[in-house]
């Protein structure tokens, strides 16, 4: 509101100004009619720098929450290894103790997106999510496992028989039920599996610190399950 107060306020300086300020004899001289074209152009630029200034304002308020969860992914040992306006990414560990977050702010109507990469044991592709379509390896076909959270997804999967075994298995069965149980208002979210390595990719409009911060437990927790 104060942002927006300033605006308006600074664009009713720049007309008075562009009215008022002397120019040579040869041009329009103050407060006539003549100054008109002069003030046009000075609001004009004045809210092209404006409209730049609040895009990146907003932007940058967007971010509060995010100073939040770099505090809380600091407490389970994330450092961050790139920061920019559109982009934060947490890293932590190496080998296969390396995982890493990605956060990237909502982009006109598209929402806020986390992604989290951790290492897996699972040997195979394999692809879970909420909506279609998902990213598809050439010998992938889709899964129907009749069990809850699998029949509330899509998945593929490049062996079917493996996969099965692998979602089914106690543990693993557990953790998606907690995982799903965990998203609240994601507007869509995939997992991606291949050979020693998953990733997930969790879309939000509404940006929650714990809420993001338990995504990344859960995922953690993932390797030592399988």
């Amino acid at each position: 509101m104060k942002f927006m107060f300033i605006m308006i306020f600074g664009l009713i300086v720049v007309i008075l100004v562009s009215y008022a300020i002397p120019l040579p004899t040869s041009m329009p001289q103050p407060w006539s009619g003549e100054r008109n074209l002069v003030a046009s152009l000075a609001a004009l630029l004045y809210g092209l720098i404006s409209l730049i200034r609040l895009y990146f304002f907003i932007i940058r308020s967007a971010w509060i929450n995010v100073e939040e969860i770099t505090s809380e992914l600091a407490e389970l040992g994330f450092s961050i290894s790139k920061k920019s306006l559109f982009l934060r990414c947490y890293k932590t560990g190496r080998g296969k103790n390396a995982a890493e977050v990605t956060i990237r702010p909502a982009y006109r109507l598209e929402p806020w997106r986390v992604e989290i990469r951790v290492e897996s044991a699972y040997e195979g592709f394999l692809a879970l999510g909420n909506r279609k379509p998902l990213l598809i390896k050439r010998g992938m076909t889709e899964l129907l496992i009749n069990a809850f959270p699998y029949t509330e997804m899509q998945i593929l999967a490049e062996d079917g028989d493996a996969a099965k075994h692998f979602l089914t298995f106690p543990a693993v069965n557990d953790h998606f039920v907690a995982f799903v149980s965990q998203l609240g208002a994601a507007t869509g979210w995939e997992i991606y599996f291949e050979p020693k390595r998953v990733w997930a990719s969790i879309r939000t409009y509404h940006l929650i610190p714990w809420q993001v911060t338990g995504w990344v437990k859960s995922l953690l927790q993932l390797p030592k399950l399988q």
